[in-house]
């Protein structure tokens, strides 16, 4: 039966070792779970839930609607209530093809209202998700959300990292396409075992620019 929990075990950056540990199941019994092999019981569905914090409707349906925000968060130590924070810059993240990511510690702060406390930023560059975002523009990401089709995120794979719209696609949810805004720019599709991490957008902060 197609499930969502290999979505939300990546998102949570967990391996299937991580996963097993965690909650006491064998990985053989999380794996068939996750390729549609076997059913899971209600106690396997509530343990695994909680560890990702999301629920056994959202492993076996995938992320809910939100009528407030575009993201599922599965984390929330609330309440903010429009508070806003400071949160990190902490790395270039490409908006054109994938390159190499390394950690540049923190590059400066931004003011957000993002309710993820793990909440960081990250710079545009290039021009792939043109005209809506520019080089220079400001990403705030929430690892602790799950995007749903559609939605900006941040993707991270053995080669590098994309900021691009993002689609699950396949009957078995096994594959991830990436749309660029600019239409010169290709979709980018990646098998789901490719991808180490995908960090939902917040938002995106327009700084000023000389050409506004």
């Amino acid at each position: 039966m197609r499930n969502f929990l290999k979505a939300f075990r990546k998102a949570s950056g967990f391996t299937l070792d991580d996963l097993a540990v965690k909650s006491g199941y064998a990985k053989s019994t999380i794996n068939n779970f996750e390729l549609g092999k076997t059913n899971a019981s209600d106690e396997f569905l509530e343990k695994i839930a909680g560890i990702l914090k999301t629920t056994p409707e959202g492993i076996l349906k995938g992320p809910a609607p939100e009528s407030e925000s575009p993201l599922v968060l599965k984390e929330y130590s609330g309440p903010f209530y429009g508070a806003t924070k400071q949160a990190p810059i902490v790395s270039w993240a490409s908006a054109g093809y994938s390159h190499a990511y390394e950690d540049q510690g923190e590059l400066g702060r931004v003011t957000t209202d993002c309710r993820d406390h793990n909440c960081y930023a990250l710079y545009v560059e290039g021009d792939s998700m043109e005209p809506r975002h520019k080089a220079g523009d400001i990403i705030v990401v929430a690892p602790n959300a799950v995007p749903r089709n559609g939605d900006l995120a941040i993707v991270r794979t053995r080669d590098g990292v994309y900021f691009k719209e993002f689609h699950m696609r396949g009957l078995d949810r096994r594959y991830v396409q990436l749309n660029s805004l600019n239409p010169r720019y290709p979709p980018v599709e990646l098998e789901l075992d490719d991808v180490e991490k995908i960090h939902a957008v917040h938002s995106v902060v327009s700084v000023y620019r000389k050409d506004l």
